[in-house]
């Protein structure tokens, strides 16, 4: 988890360098995430055992970040956007099936999810 937190905020330093703030996107797209993430979080906070929520709720603002700086900083980079939506996507499949239910549905799609977000940024550099 400690890992892909850190790649989450590594992902939003990129995103942050060298790119023009977005107040439109700001706007558009951070009440909408704010109730995406909101609405997942209290879905998901009241499963998770007591032991793992502190990492969860910090590995969740990673996230946000993550996803915020994509949208408000790399706009105009649709690739980007795409891979980190599904970055997020992929996360919230390994949190459901964690902590709410082991499901082969939710492993058929972290891994297409996770490798599709992955796949895409690296594609973006050469964009």
């Amino acid at each position: 988890m400690l890992v892909f937190a850190i790649a989450h905020l590594l992902f939003s330093i990129a995103f942050f360098r060298n790119n023009t703030f977005d107040f439109t996107s700001l706007f558009l797209f951070l009440p909408l995430l704010f109730i995406l993430a909101g609405v997942n979080f209290l879905y998901l906070l009241p499963k998770i055992p007591q032991s793992f929520k502190l990492f969860v709720i910090l590995y969740s603002w990673a996230i946000f970040i993550m996803i915020t700086s994509a949208y408000i900083f790399m706009y105009e980079k649709k690739a980007i956007l795409l891979a980190a939506t599904l970055f997020v996507l992929s996360d919230i499949f390994v949190a459901k099936d964690r902590f709410i239910k082991r499901s082969t549905k939710n492993t058929f799609l972290i891994t297409p999810t996770y490798f599709a977000a992955q796949g895409l940024f690296a594609f973006s550099v050469s964009i």
